[in-house]
């Protein structure tokens, strides 16, 4: 399920320009693909470390690089935090209620529908409160 995950968000990204990149439904798909990333490569290293044990598995210099891998990735869910992310999924979903998560059923996956698009614009520019 990662690679699928990363694979639709790499087709996403080819698919759309720079305008549509920055709509919600997008940005909670990117959000969500490196989330998952982070999670699931740190969780394989992390494995490997249990097999190889501590005196393989933490060993530095050269022939087995776990010990700086598994540093690495963690890092990855610390520089610009998954939990930061998710939570900013979660206010982007209210900005756009059209996004959906990358895993439901909905916009993203497949070419942008950008009929669909437009017609949200519409309905936000002409909803209450906005000029």
């Amino acid at each position: 399920m990662a690679e699928a995950m990363v694979a639709a968000g790499l087709r996403e990204y080819e698919l759309r320009d720079g305008a549509e990149r920055d709509r919600p439904a997008f940005q909670i798909m990117i959000n969500n693909v490196k989330v998952t990333a982070s999670e699931r490569s740190f969780a394989a290293v992390d494995g490997l470390l249990e097999i190889a044990g501590l005196g393989l598995g933490y060993q530095q210099g050269d022939g087995l690089v776990l010990e700086r891998i598994f540093r690495d990735l963690r890092s990855a869910s610390l520089m610009y935090g998954n939990r930061r992310l998710l939570r900013a999924n979660g206010k982007l979903g209210l900005l756009d209620t059209a996004a959906c998560s990358f895993a439901a059923s909905g916009p993203l996956g497949g070419e942008p529908d950008r009929e669909r698009d437009r017609e949200r614009d519409r309905d936000a520019d002409q909803a209450p409160g906005r000029g």
